[in-house]
């Protein structure tokens, strides 16, 4: 929306630390392209008045019903001809009264005018773009022209040619954890050697490297991964020890492991062995996490894989499906003598998750993905695992 001349451009955003992240990212966006600041409201989009917006944006992947209904209803309000965009979910059906705008009881509101699934950071996702329609299907006289010209100009620029534009270059190779016979292939064995190959250490929260053979490709191949290892693990106690897989999210993707040790199972695993070192924003959460006994639980018994995803390719791909289950197949052999395994993840890391463990059900003992996606098809590979 930055590349385009709006009178006046809005954000709205309910979660006070997700408001200060886009605080931050639109100033070093405005920097890179100049034009106008967009003004960002730390508020509830149910409790704003957009009534005057020509184009409306609400990245709904993760809404629920209720939710999706009351922004329709409040879309009601728009001006005949404008355009509301969401992701995953359409705009559900709502009846138009004389109370809004004076629309004409019972017709439609809204028209899907275009459908298409397009590849977000997390994985893909399905675009509804709708337009609020009049009486008698009234389409205003102004918008559409405008939606058009817009939509065109967006069209001919591909994402990664206009980021390029920006400095910002995404053009990563799908296959990028595969080691070449190129002339970065001395840079990569660096990065192998600043890791082991296996590390097993009770009570530890250690980084390890798997290198493997990729047939299909016909070169080597390796998986950088955290391994969690409960403090009393030895080799009398280890066969009925459960194995969870822990799947990060896309913004953790690349070459550093510690992206990983910044939130969730890889933070906690930290916050539990050497509280005092944690380097944390918020001490109380700190606190909160070495009394749990939720977490306590989780360490003291699971042994814990935490994987890293390179840039520029997701868990849901094949090369992923494949290193992660080869990673699997590794620690059990090693460390466990169960064969079925716990995975979960977060958004990317969720999608993941749904994916490789109805890919793999035969091995999957449960599955929790988190705020991620998937096809419904692949459900019924799952109808016998918990979930």
């Amino acid at each position: 929306m930055l590349l385009f001349d709006f009178s006046s451009l809005v954000g709205i955003e309910i979660v006070p630390g997700l408001h200060e992240q886009a605080e931050e990212v639109i100033g070093k966006l405005v920097g890179k392209i100049g034009g106008k600041r967009p003004s960002l409201i730390c508020g509830s989009i149910l409790e704003e008045n957009w009534a005057d917006g020509d184009i409306i944006f609400a990245n709904s992947t993760c809404f629920d019903e209720s939710l999706m209904k009351a922004i329709a209803e409040k879309a009601v309000r728009l001006r005949p001809g404008s355009i509301i965009i969401t992701f995953t979910k359409p705009l559900p059906e709502v009846c138009q009264t004389d109370e809004t705008l004076s629309t004409g009881a019972g017709a439609s509101p809204f028209k899907i005018i275009d459908k298409t699934s397009l590849k977000m950071s997390w994985g893909p996702a399905t675009v509804y773009t709708h337009i609020r329609v009049g009486p008698d299907g009234d389409l205003g006289d102004t918008i559409p022209a405008k939606f058009n010209e817009w939509h065109r100009i967006a069209g001919s620029v591909s994402t990664s040619d206009a980021l390029k534009t920006l400095g910002i270059d995404i053009s990563v190779n799908s296959t990028i954890f595969a080691i070449d016979n190129n002339n970065t292939l001395d840079q990569q064995r660096r990065l192998i050697e600043d890791l082991q190959s296996s590390v097993v250490t009770p009570g530890t929260n250690n980084e390890c490297i798997l290198r493997f053979e990729n047939h299909k490709k016909g070169h080597q191949a390796f998986i950088k991964y955290i391994l969690h290892v409960p403090t009393d693990w030895n080799s009398t106690n280890y066969v009925h020890r459960p194995i969870l897989v822990f799947l990060h999210g896309s913004s953790a993707r690349g070459e550093n492991l510690d992206s990983m040790r910044k939130y969730a199972i890889p933070l906690y695993a930290d916050i539990m062995r050497s509280p005092n070192e944690v380097s944390h924003e918020d001490q109380s959460f700190v606190e909160q996490v070495t009394r749990s006994e939720s977490v306590k639980c989780l360490l003291d018994n699971f042994i814990i894989i935490s994987p890293l995803c390179p840039s520029g390719i997701e868990w849901k791909s094949e090369a992923m499906d494949k290193a992660v289950m080869t990673l699997v197949d590794y620690v059990c052999d090693r460390l466990s003598a169960r064969r079925k395994v716990c995975f979960t993840g977060i958004s990317m890391g969720g999608l993941g998750a749904y994916m490789i463990s109805a890919k793999h059900a035969d091995r999957v003992a449960c599955a929790i993905p988190i705020c991620g996606g998937g096809s419904p098809v692949f459900a019924r590979l799952l109808k016998s695992s918990p979930m």
